[in-house]
Protein backbone atom coordinates (compact mmCIF):
# COMPACT_ATOMS: atom_id res chain seq x y z
CA UNK A 1 0.00 0.00 0.00
CA UNK A 2 1.11 3.75 -0.51
CA UNK A 3 1.10 5.95 2.14
CA UNK A 4 2.21 9.32 3.10
CA UNK A 5 4.89 8.74 6.41
CA UNK A 6 6.19 11.64 8.44
CA UNK A 7 8.51 11.30 11.14
CA UNK A 8 9.71 13.42 13.91
CA UNK A 9 12.93 12.61 16.54
CA UNK A 10 11.86 13.27 20.11
CA UNK A 11 15.72 13.88 21.55
CA UNK A 12 14.40 13.85 25.66
CA UNK A 13 13.20 10.30 25.28
CA UNK A 14 15.19 9.46 22.56
CA UNK A 15 12.17 7.91 20.51
CA UNK A 16 10.41 8.87 16.92
CA UNK A 17 7.28 9.74 16.44
CA UNK A 18 5.43 9.02 12.86
CA UNK A 19 2.71 9.21 11.50
CA UNK A 20 1.56 7.73 8.07
CA UNK A 21 -1.52 7.96 5.87
CA UNK A 22 -2.63 6.18 3.05
CA UNK A 23 -2.17 8.29 -0.49
CA UNK A 24 -5.79 6.96 -2.01
CA UNK A 25 -7.40 8.58 1.44
CA UNK A 26 -5.08 11.27 1.29
CA UNK A 27 -5.86 12.30 -2.06
CA UNK A 28 -9.39 11.37 -2.39
CA UNK A 29 -10.83 14.94 -2.37
CA UNK A 30 -8.49 15.86 -5.57
CA UNK A 31 -9.26 12.75 -7.45
CA UNK A 32 -13.25 13.69 -6.55
CA UNK A 33 -12.78 17.39 -7.40
CA UNK A 34 -11.20 15.95 -10.93
CA UNK A 35 -13.84 13.96 -11.69
CA UNK A 36 -16.57 16.56 -11.17
CA UNK A 37 -13.96 19.13 -13.28
CA UNK A 38 -14.00 16.37 -16.23
CA UNK A 39 -18.06 16.05 -16.03
CA UNK A 40 -18.48 19.68 -15.47
CA UNK A 41 -15.84 20.19 -18.43
CA UNK A 42 -17.92 17.32 -20.49
CA UNK A 43 -21.14 19.32 -19.55
CA UNK A 44 -20.02 22.10 -20.63
CA UNK A 45 -18.67 21.40 -24.01
CA UNK A 46 -21.47 19.91 -25.19
CA UNK A 47 -23.74 23.46 -24.41
CA UNK A 48 -21.49 25.12 -25.94
CA UNK A 49 -21.53 22.83 -29.07
CA UNK A 50 -24.88 22.81 -28.92
CA UNK A 51 -25.13 26.59 -28.45
CA UNK A 52 -22.39 27.31 -31.39
CA UNK A 53 -24.41 24.72 -33.69
CA UNK A 54 -27.66 26.43 -32.90
CA UNK A 55 -26.15 29.71 -33.42
CA UNK A 56 -24.20 29.15 -36.36
CA UNK A 57 -27.63 27.48 -38.10
CA UNK A 58 -29.21 30.62 -37.60
CA UNK A 59 -26.60 32.89 -39.04
CA UNK A 60 -25.88 30.78 -41.77
CA UNK A 61 -29.47 29.83 -42.73
CA UNK A 62 -30.03 32.43 -45.37
CA UNK A 63 -26.86 30.83 -47.29
CA UNK A 64 -28.49 27.71 -47.05
CA UNK A 65 -31.69 29.25 -48.45
CA UNK A 66 -29.86 30.92 -51.04
CA UNK A 67 -28.23 27.45 -52.10
CA UNK A 68 -31.35 25.77 -52.37
CA UNK A 69 -32.86 28.02 -54.56
CA UNK A 70 -29.36 27.94 -56.73
CA UNK A 71 -29.40 24.51 -56.87
CA UNK A 72 -32.79 24.27 -58.28
CA UNK A 73 -31.92 26.66 -61.34
CA UNK A 74 -31.28 24.01 -64.15
CA UNK A 75 -28.30 23.70 -66.05
CA UNK A 76 -28.35 26.32 -68.64
CA UNK A 77 -31.76 27.82 -67.48
CA UNK A 78 -30.34 31.03 -67.45
CA UNK A 79 -30.09 33.60 -64.38
CA UNK A 80 -31.51 32.64 -61.26
CA UNK A 81 -34.57 34.68 -59.72
CA UNK A 82 -33.90 37.27 -57.16
CA UNK A 83 -32.86 35.27 -53.94
CA UNK A 84 -34.75 35.68 -50.55
CA UNK A 85 -33.28 37.91 -48.17
CA UNK A 86 -33.78 36.88 -44.63
CA UNK A 87 -32.50 39.57 -42.32
CA UNK A 88 -30.87 42.93 -42.28
CA UNK A 89 -27.53 41.50 -41.67
CA UNK A 90 -24.08 41.14 -42.93
CA UNK A 91 -25.75 38.15 -45.12
CA UNK A 92 -28.37 39.99 -45.77
CA UNK A 93 -26.90 43.01 -47.38
CA UNK A 94 -24.03 40.28 -49.35
CA UNK A 95 -27.69 38.70 -50.74
CA UNK A 96 -29.07 42.13 -51.78
CA UNK A 97 -25.88 42.65 -53.76
CA UNK A 98 -25.61 39.86 -55.83
CA UNK A 99 -29.18 40.74 -56.08
CA UNK A 100 -28.36 43.74 -57.64
CA UNK A 101 -26.04 41.97 -59.64
CA UNK A 102 -28.35 40.07 -61.28
CA UNK A 103 -30.66 42.74 -62.21
CA UNK A 104 -28.06 44.07 -64.11
CA UNK A 105 -26.83 40.86 -65.30
CA UNK A 106 -30.73 40.85 -66.54
CA UNK A 107 -30.69 44.15 -67.89
CA UNK A 108 -27.52 43.51 -70.05
CA UNK A 109 -28.70 40.15 -71.46
CA UNK A 110 -32.21 41.08 -71.79
CA UNK A 111 -30.72 43.93 -74.48
CA UNK A 112 -28.46 41.63 -76.01
CA UNK A 113 -31.50 39.23 -76.97
CA UNK A 114 -32.95 42.60 -78.13
CA UNK A 115 -29.72 43.46 -80.41
CA UNK A 116 -29.81 39.65 -81.61
CA UNK A 117 -33.42 39.60 -82.27
CA UNK A 118 -32.63 42.40 -84.73
CA UNK A 119 -29.53 41.54 -86.21
CA UNK A 120 -31.29 38.38 -87.10
CA UNK A 121 -34.11 39.82 -88.78
CA UNK A 122 -32.17 42.38 -90.50
CA UNK A 123 -29.61 39.32 -91.74
CA UNK A 124 -32.51 36.93 -92.70
CA UNK A 125 -34.41 39.61 -94.28
CA UNK A 126 -32.11 41.89 -95.91
CA UNK A 127 -32.92 42.04 -99.90
CA UNK A 128 -28.98 41.41 -100.71
CA UNK A 129 -26.90 38.57 -99.85
CA UNK A 130 -24.72 38.61 -96.95
CA UNK A 131 -22.35 35.92 -95.84
CA UNK A 132 -20.01 35.61 -92.77
CA UNK A 133 -16.79 33.96 -93.42
CA UNK A 134 -13.36 33.42 -92.62
CA UNK A 135 -10.40 35.19 -94.28
CA UNK A 136 -9.21 31.97 -95.89
CA UNK A 137 -12.74 31.89 -97.81
CA UNK A 138 -14.44 29.17 -95.59
CA UNK A 139 -18.00 30.41 -95.15
CA UNK A 140 -19.78 30.38 -91.15
CA UNK A 141 -23.21 31.50 -92.12
CA UNK A 142 -25.19 32.91 -95.45
CA UNK A 143 -29.02 34.38 -95.51
CA UNK A 144 -31.32 33.44 -97.45
CA UNK A 145 -30.80 35.92 -100.18
CA UNK A 146 -27.23 34.52 -100.75
CA UNK A 147 -29.26 31.40 -101.05
CA UNK A 148 -31.50 32.72 -103.80
CA UNK A 149 -28.71 34.44 -105.41
CA UNK A 150 -26.64 31.17 -105.60
CA UNK A 151 -28.71 28.65 -106.27
CA UNK A 152 -27.10 26.88 -103.00
CA UNK A 153 -28.18 25.74 -99.31
CA UNK A 154 -26.63 27.44 -96.79
CA UNK A 155 -25.10 23.66 -95.79
CA UNK A 156 -23.85 23.12 -99.35
CA UNK A 157 -22.25 26.87 -99.15
CA UNK A 158 -20.64 26.31 -95.80
CA UNK A 159 -18.70 22.77 -97.74
CA UNK A 160 -18.01 24.95 -100.85
CA UNK A 161 -16.75 28.34 -99.57
CA UNK A 162 -15.78 31.07 -101.45
CA UNK A 163 -14.56 28.87 -104.11
CA UNK A 164 -17.76 27.67 -104.81
CA UNK A 165 -19.46 31.06 -105.68
CA UNK A 166 -16.65 33.27 -106.84
CA UNK A 167 -15.14 32.96 -110.67
CA UNK A 168 -11.86 32.21 -110.01
CA UNK A 169 -10.98 32.90 -113.36
CA UNK A 170 -11.82 36.62 -112.82
CA UNK A 171 -9.04 38.88 -113.10
CA UNK A 172 -10.21 41.05 -110.46
CA UNK A 173 -9.84 38.61 -107.96
CA UNK A 174 -6.76 38.86 -106.75
CA UNK A 175 -5.75 42.50 -106.44
CA UNK A 176 -9.83 42.60 -104.70
CA UNK A 177 -8.28 39.94 -102.13
CA UNK A 178 -5.11 41.83 -101.59
CA UNK A 179 -7.14 45.49 -101.39
CA UNK A 180 -9.03 44.14 -98.51
CA UNK A 181 -6.25 42.33 -96.76
CA UNK A 182 -4.33 45.62 -97.45
CA UNK A 183 -7.06 48.26 -96.18
CA UNK A 184 -9.78 45.95 -94.38
CA UNK A 185 -12.46 46.70 -96.82
CA UNK A 186 -13.27 45.45 -100.30
CA UNK A 187 -15.99 46.70 -102.83
CA UNK A 188 -16.13 46.61 -106.43
CA UNK A 189 -17.41 44.51 -109.14
CA UNK A 190 -16.57 40.68 -109.86
CA UNK A 191 -18.47 37.54 -111.47
CA UNK A 192 -20.04 34.70 -109.30
CA UNK A 193 -21.62 31.76 -110.31
CA UNK A 194 -24.80 30.06 -109.71
CA UNK A 195 -25.23 26.55 -109.40
CA UNK A 196 -26.84 25.86 -112.46
CA UNK A 197 -23.29 27.06 -113.67
CA UNK A 198 -24.57 30.48 -115.13
CA UNK A 199 -22.12 33.06 -114.31
CA UNK A 200 -23.19 36.76 -113.49
CA UNK A 201 -21.65 40.19 -112.37
CA UNK A 202 -22.06 40.86 -108.85
CA UNK A 203 -21.45 43.81 -106.85
CA UNK A 204 -19.31 42.69 -103.67
CA UNK A 205 -18.71 44.61 -100.71
CA UNK A 206 -16.28 42.63 -98.44
CA UNK A 207 -15.09 43.74 -94.72
CA UNK A 208 -12.71 42.59 -91.88
CA UNK A 209 -14.14 42.09 -88.28
CA UNK A 210 -12.86 41.00 -85.04
CA UNK A 211 -15.67 38.80 -83.41
CA UNK A 212 -15.97 38.64 -79.61
CA UNK A 213 -14.04 35.42 -79.36
CA UNK A 214 -11.00 38.08 -80.68
CA UNK A 215 -10.79 36.11 -84.12
CA UNK A 216 -10.45 37.70 -87.87
CA UNK A 217 -14.16 37.60 -89.56
CA UNK A 218 -15.15 39.03 -92.93
CA UNK A 219 -18.48 39.83 -93.82
CA UNK A 220 -19.32 40.19 -97.54
CA UNK A 221 -22.59 41.34 -99.43
CA UNK A 222 -23.34 40.48 -102.79
CA UNK A 223 -26.02 41.83 -105.26
CA UNK A 224 -26.59 40.80 -108.69
CA UNK A 225 -26.13 43.61 -111.20
CA UNK A 226 -26.90 42.08 -114.35
CA UNK A 227 -29.70 44.05 -114.82
CA UNK A 228 -28.47 46.97 -113.79
CA UNK A 229 -25.48 46.33 -116.39
CA UNK A 230 -27.98 45.44 -119.15
CA UNK A 231 -30.36 48.63 -118.58
CA UNK A 232 -26.92 50.73 -118.91
CA UNK A 233 -25.49 48.90 -122.13
CA UNK A 234 -29.08 49.41 -123.32
CA UNK A 235 -29.17 53.18 -122.59
CA UNK A 236 -25.47 53.66 -123.68
CA UNK A 237 -26.62 51.81 -127.33
CA UNK A 238 -29.50 54.20 -127.39
CA UNK A 239 -27.69 57.06 -127.08
CA UNK A 240 -25.00 56.12 -129.69
CA UNK A 241 -27.86 55.35 -131.69
CA UNK A 242 -29.85 58.88 -131.00
CA UNK A 243 -26.06 60.93 -131.32
CA UNK A 244 -26.04 58.89 -134.99
CA UNK A 245 -28.97 60.26 -135.90
CA UNK A 246 -28.45 63.44 -135.08
CA UNK A 247 -25.08 63.70 -136.60
CA UNK A 248 -26.13 62.24 -139.73
CA UNK A 249 -29.34 64.17 -140.05
CA UNK A 250 -29.87 67.78 -141.91
CA UNK A 251 -32.91 68.97 -139.84
CA UNK A 252 -31.85 71.24 -137.06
Amino acid sequence: MEVLVSAKRIPAASWYVMASLPTEEAFAPIHRMQQRMLLANIVLTLIAGAMTWWMLKRQLSPLLETTRVLSLIPEGGGLPPKLPIGRDDEIGRLIGSFNRLLEAAKRREHALRESEERFRLIFENNGDAIIFARPDGHIESANPAACRLTGYSEDELRQLGREGIIDIHDPRLNSALEERLRTGRFCGELRCRHKSGRVFAAELTSTYFIDSAGKTRTVSQIRDITERQNAVRALRESHAALSSVLDTTRDG
